[in-house]
């Protein structure tokens, strides 16, 4: 048993003989940084509830993106609370929704997932909406992020929000000219120098605007061939696709990639962090997609108390300051945000990411699921198009 652990046993034992009021003890929580929802679930598991079945147990099995956790937190969370957290890590919107379909809260107690795919799990009976307001973390928020319309189920949230960018490319301007549409990709000397997250999807959306598609997430048939034709154009200049986007930097570092064709906002600074090339982003002038994710707990959860305790545990602004460090893009936290406005080697990078700009994240072309049939439609026609 960690110390910390001790100190939790402690004080439950404390407010079960009766030394202790329930006030007494989240006050103590509150101290060793437990938020109001972990300290609770830490109650019922180590006895002070009423309720056993509520009792937090694990271990927490989650479905998550690699830039959605970082180790420190895991630690303490396993430190705090006992309960060892599993990850099990995933590419495609789609491949998430397909394996929670499938297991459901079996086996999986948290899914990550983006903006308008969140709706589709709930739709589809797969999640159980949160009240923020159970959360502390949730206070850290910024304001726009506990209202976000498309999430909202009577006064539940789909979504506990965490991340947002633009979705577009970079380039290493030793090697490629400056451009400003998706066009320049197709240019014949950028052979085998374009990398791009296995995201089929996304791409085939990102191949729906350069042909013209308004909607490209709701393309139709004729515009899915289109955009299926344009990434088989395409095809011959990919080096390869990556299973996480954290995978990029690898890339241009070692120079085997001129191009990465759908990086989130941060990715020069974090090129420049390992001692790579100072690269440069592009906007194109066809428009660009960009994600709004979060996590959700999976309907009928086996280890649902945990899971709500990790998710007020890891949304914490100490945690979210450490991943914004690492992975350089804006996140759904506010308090964390304006502690790394008051850091001189961050500030800047704070309002490059557009951490400071919260509002810019409802502007984007969200990614979400295609409607009815087109989400086969879509990761067919990608498939099809790679086989070619």
């Amino acid at each position: 048993m960690t110390d910390r652990h001790a100190v939790l046993q402690s004080l439950v034992e404390g407010v079960r003989g009766g030394r202790l009021t329930r006030r007494e003890f989240f006050s103590a929580c509150a101290r060793l940084g437990i938020g109001l929802v972990a300290a609770s679930s830490v109650l019922r598991t180590l006895g002070g509830g009423t309720a056993s079945a509520a009792a937090l147990q694990g271990p927490l099995n989650i479905l998550v993106w690699d830039d959605h956790f970082d180790e420190p937190e895991l630690k303490d969370f396993l430190a705090t609370t006992g309960v060892k957290i599993n990850t099990s890590l995933f590419d495609e919107n789609a491949d998430a929704y397909a394996k929670t379909k499938l297991v459901g809260g079996r086996q999986i107690d948290v899914v990550s997932g983006d903006a308008l795919w969140g709706p589709r799990y709930h739709q589809s009976g797969l999640v159980d909406p949160l009240d923020l307001s159970q959360f502390e973390s949730a206070k850290e928020l910024f304001p726009v992020f506990r209202e976000i319309s498309f999430w909202k189920v009577g006064n539940r949230s789909i979504m506990f929000p965490w991340s947002w960018a633009p979705i577009i490319p970079y380039y290493d301007p030793r090697y490629v000219t400056p451009f400003n549409s998706y066009e320049a990709l197709f240019d014949p000397k950028y052979r085998r120098r374009i990398v791009m997250e296995k995201t089929p999807v996304d791409i085939m959306a990102q191949m729906g605007l350069v042909t013209g598609a308004k909607k490209p997430y709701e393309m139709t048939p004729a515009e899915i061939k289109a955009a299926k034709e344009a990434l088989i154009r395409l095809k011959p200049n990919i080096l390869t696709f990556v299973e996480q986007s954290n995978q990029f930097v690898q890339y241009f570092v070692n120079g085997t990639a001129w191009i990465i064709a759908n990086a989130h906002t941060g990715l020069d600074y974090r090129v420049k962090q390992a001692g790579g090339p100072l690269v440069k982003p592009v906007y194109p002038r066809e428009g660009y997609v960009g994600f709004l994710d979060g996590e959700m707990v999976v309907k009928n959860a086996a280890h649902r108390n945990a899971a709500m305790a990790w998710l007020d545990h890891k949304n914490q602004a100490k945690y979210v300051v450490l991943n914004f460090q690492k992975q350089l893009r804006a996140l759904a936290n506010e308090k964390a945000m304006k502690m790394l406005q008051q850091d001189p080697k961050y500030a800047d990078l704070v309002h490059a990411t557009g951490y400071d700009q919260p509002d810019v994240a409802l502007r984007m072309i969200l990614k979400g699921p295609p409607p009815g049939e087109g989400l086969k439609m879509y990761i067919d026609a990608f498939n099809e198009a790679i086989a070619r």
